[in-house]
């Protein structure tokens, strides 16, 4: 496998700066602006017109799902982000399980600062359990990266 110091630094900043930049929205999403006082005003009046019957106790559930899924989504991007930053030479064969790991694992760290980093904000809290939750997108997002690869005949099983 290539290293960084192979590559011309335009293939280096091509591989690595959408990382760069989806942690960027991630860390300003984890600001007051996409905090669920602020998204609240825009998603709550959605839903009602959406399905008037629902009662606010399931408008508040539904909010809850759509926003820890918002978690899922996140973190599958970054780690399927990570690993491509991280196995630049991809060729048909075995899947590149060391890209796999550290992406999971820099994704599950960036979810932990990114937690410590709400606690900062008046309107946010960090959580642990939020932790798990991006670890399992991320851990998802590799899971179907390997499967559609597979799928594509580019890793064989093993």
């Amino acid at each position: 496998m290539a290293t960084d110091t192979d590559s011309p630094p335009s293939r280096v900043w091509f591989r690595w700066m959408p990382v760069v930049v989806w942690c960027g929205l991630i860390y300003w999403g984890s600001t007051d602006a996409l905090s669920a006082n602020h998204t609240s005003h825009y998603l709550t009046p959605f839903l009602h017109w959406l399905v008037p019957s629902l009662s606010d106790d399931q408008i508040g559930t539904v909010r809850m799902v759509i926003r820890k899924g918002g978690h899922v989504t996140e973190y599958l991007v970054l780690a399927a982000l990570l690993f491509r930053a991280l196995s630049p030479d991809r060729v048909a064969g075995r899947w590149p399980m060391r890209a796999a790991a550290l992406a999971w694992v820099g994704a599950t760290l960036y979810a932990a600062s990114d937690e410590v980093h709400q606690s900062f904000h008046p309107s946010r809290q960090g959580s642990a359990l939020d932790v798990g939750i991006d670890s399992s997108g991320a851990l998802l997002g590799l899971v179907l990266l390997y499967w559609f690869g597979r799928w594509r005949g580019q890793w064989r099983a093993g």
